[in-house]
């Protein structure tokens, strides 16, 4: 009994380290179904966004005379 008394807040930190092993494997099932829903529709918006950022930008057509755009150099907002 004087081990106890001696050691009551190591045992107060084990058990609630081993319900918190014990609660992570059982009751958060739906979670992690929803966690890797958010996954699946962040990884298709990153292609998306990929697509876009790589997309090649033209100029607008202006002159009446030419129907071809002309590729930019640059993106219209960067500096250099």
């Amino acid at each position: 009994m004087e081990t106890v008394k001696k050691n009551i807040l190591s045992i107060i930190c084990g058990v609630v380290a081993l319900f918190a092993v014990v609660a992570s494997f059982w009751p958060l099932g739906g979670y992690k179904e929803k966690l890797n829903t958010d996954l699946d529709s962040r990884v298709s918006l990153n292609q998306t966004l990929s697509t876009l950022k790589s997309k090649p930008r033209v100029k607008p057509v202006v002159s009446s005379t030419s129907t071809e755009p002309e590729q930019l150099g640059r993106f219209p907002a960067s500096r250099g």
